[in-house]
């Protein structure tokens, strides 16, 4: 699990310096001075947890004799594997699942403030939830 979690950081970290480059060249300045927050964290679901259940929805309107009897039959429910889906991360390694497996995400979210006296977050860029996935045997 700790050669996960060094992957996703080091993973995390290229493509956030990446996107802080891009914010420098786009807006023509140096963010070397300017006053930096990180936060991280990682989040591991399980298979277990994963799994969601529905009732099947079966019912008829019918116009029977006033002295007939309907029998209701029971509504049959079905358990289903929900993974976390791969739309909301930046990058997602092993993006295939063929069998419910264990999600490992990793979150980093940096501030700056590019005028650190006036008290003003001048760019705020959350780098959102960097995900790896692996089997569990």
């Amino acid at each position: 699990m700790e050669s996960i979690r060094k992957e996703l950081i080091r993973k995390a970290t290229l493509a956030l310096q990446e996107k802080i480059e891009n914010l420098q060249n786009l807006l023509g300045e140096n963010f070397g001075k300017a006053e930096k927050n990180v936060s991280d964290g990682f989040k591991v679901t399980l298979p277990t947890e994963m799994y969601r259940t529905y009732e099947a929805y079966n019912s008829s309107s019918l116009a029977l004799a006033k002295f007939s009897s309907v029998s209701q039959a029971a509504k049959s429910v079905t358990s289903y594997y929900q993974p976390v889906l791969d739309k909301e991360f930046d990058f997602v390694i092993g993006p295939v699942i063929h069998e419910p497996v264990i999600q490992v995400m990793y979150e980093i979210k940096l501030n700056i403030r590019r005028n650190p006296g006036t008290g003003k977050v001048a760019e705020q860029h959350s780098f959102e939830k960097e995900k790896k996935r692996f089997r569990l045997f």
